[in-house]
């Protein structure tokens, strides 16, 4: 599967709008993994590899979720969230990093995103944090609607 493929799963729920999800990485296995995680849950995913290929999907769709890579080059992680908060107000942030910590975390929800995502990727805790952040997101614009 090439990045910016879309896995799609037919809703449980048909009513309920579905989970979009964004992954940025340039790591083969983070997206292999993410991909499995995807399949065995109800939300759909997108892949980029980079913040340019990113940008450009964000122009074509509005994703609910966004998991960016804290180890792309270029901008460091403070720069990508940064520009990614900026583009897509409306999306959650999610920083995927090796390390996580408490620092760590209060710097990444002071910059705007949700939560950190621990690399390696762990199925139950993946899908666990982005159904998560769905729901807190979803309830967040209702509240400020």
């Amino acid at each position: 599967m090439r990045p910016g493929d879309w896995i799609r799963r037919f809703s449980k729920h048909p009513k309920q709008t579905r989970v979009s999800a964004l992954l940025v990485t340039q790591s083969n296995a983070e997206r292999r993994s993410m991909m499995e995680i995807a399949q065995h849950s109800d939300w759909d995913l997108a892949l980029a590899d980079s913040r340019e290929h990113a940008a450009e999907l964000m122009e074509k769709h509005r994703f609910t979720i966004i998991v960016c890579d804290r180890d792309l080059p270029g901008l460091d992680w403070r720069g990508s969230m940064q520009a990614l908060v900026t583009a897509a107000p409306a999306s959650c942030i999610l920083l995927a990093s090796s390390v996580s910590d408490d620092y760590l975390w209060q710097e990444v929800i002071q910059r705007g995103g949700y939560d950190v995502l621990t690399k390696p990727f762990k199925g139950d805790a993946v899908a666990h944090a982005i159904n998560q952040a769905a729901w807190y997101w979803a309830t967040r614009a209702a509240q400020q609607a």
